[in-house]
């Protein structure tokens, strides 16, 4: 069975969770090449698979990978560089770092290599896409992108301290849930983690997710969104503070409690925060069992890592979303 090589693009610090996922899906090979990026070598036919991947932002079939160090070795290198283009065809550029040109002038000039050759160009509905990838001093020729695969139809309602859906994803994997266990995120805003850890649980029927929210309105948007998500009737939401955990669990019977907890920022005071944190782990001290996890992802972590008193620091890490850096911490009941 013929392989191919393919680039998939992930959070940068989420690599190992999405080579798992992979491997999950289509027992393919894949390992970390660089932050953020995973080389793959799969048949071809396990595309298609791969584009069900919750950690995965983009995908496409690498066709030649090199340094440069002018401008000039780009287009050399490219234009060497044997590829089967159904016309017609279009050229897209992605560059991250400090250079001397733009992306649009590497997919102009690109382009023209190509259309030299007698093939067509149709920037609107092309057959093939020719697609470039600079990143510092490297870049990574493919065809055929993905769309986002981090995009999430269902996300209708945004709440703006929500996180993305890969990096909910992800803190589900940290968590080891498995669909049996109870599940709980008691700053659920948006929805976006009981919904992504319903996704994950696909059909299994004995589900026990609960997303609670302080604001009746970010419930009513979660509510909406898990519809739209086709997993309404496999979480519950409510509209609770963290202190009401104690009353909906008895002591020691939740399995894992996974949030993106509020910060300190212009509209939440550092004294507020220190209050809600204390309460937080208080609730967790009595809700979560023996070997339970607590993992929570925010920007600023050192005021949640010193209100904790009870909690074992299992893991810390950094992911990159958008530009911005998120702690991701695992803390274990003992």
């Amino acid at each position: 069975m013929k392989k191919i090589q393919l680039i998939a693009t992930t959070l940068p610090g989420i690599e190992d969770i999405a080579i798992k996922e992979i491997k999950e899906l289509t027992k393919s090979e894949a390992k970390k090449i660089l932050e953020g990026k995973i080389l793959i070598q799969a048949a071809a036919q396990k595309i298609q698979k791969m584009q069900n991947s919750k950690s995965i932002k983009q995908l496409y079939e690498l066709k030649n990978f090199f340094k440069f160090k002018k401008e000039e070795e780009i287009y050399k290198k490219i234009g060497k560089t044997p590829l089967k283009i159904v016309d017609p065809f279009a050229v897209r550029c992605k560059r991250e770092g400090r250079h001397p040109f733009n992306s649009q002038a590497i997919a102009s000039k690109v382009g023209e290599i190509f259309h030299k050759k007698k093939h067509k160009v149709d920037l609107e509905k092309p057959n093939t896409t020719i697609y470039i990838e600079i990143m510092n001093d490297q870049c990574f020729l493919g065809i055929n992108p993905s769309n986002d695969l981090g995009k999430r139809n269902y996300r209708i309602k945004h709440n703006n301290q929500s996180i993305n859906a890969p990096l909910a994803y992800a803190m589900i994997r940290l968590a080891n849930w498995k669909p049996k266990q109870a599940l709980v995120d008691p700053f659920c805003k948006d929805g976006v983690i009981p919904i992504e850890a319903a996704l994950f649980a696909n059909q299994d029927k004995r589900l026990q997710i609960l997303g609670f929210d302080d604001a009746q309105t970010n419930i009513r948007g979660a509510s909406i969104n898990a519809k739209i998500a086709k997993v309404y009737n496999k979480i519950s939401l409510g509209s609770y503070s963290v202190s009401w955990l104690d009353t909906k669990f008895k002591k020691g019977k939740v399995d894992a409690v996974i949030t993106a907890p509020p910060f300190t920022s212009a509209t939440h005071k550092e004294e507020d925060v220190k209050k809600l944190y204390k309460e937080l782990f208080h609730q967790l001290d009595y809700v979560l069992k023996k070997g339970g996890l607590f993992v929570a992802a925010l920007p600023k972590a050192e005021l949640l890592k010193s209100s904790n008193k009870s909690l074992k620091l299992k893991e810390e890490r950094k992911v990159v979303v958008g530009g911005m850096a998120y702690s991701v911490i695992v803390f274990k009941k003992i």
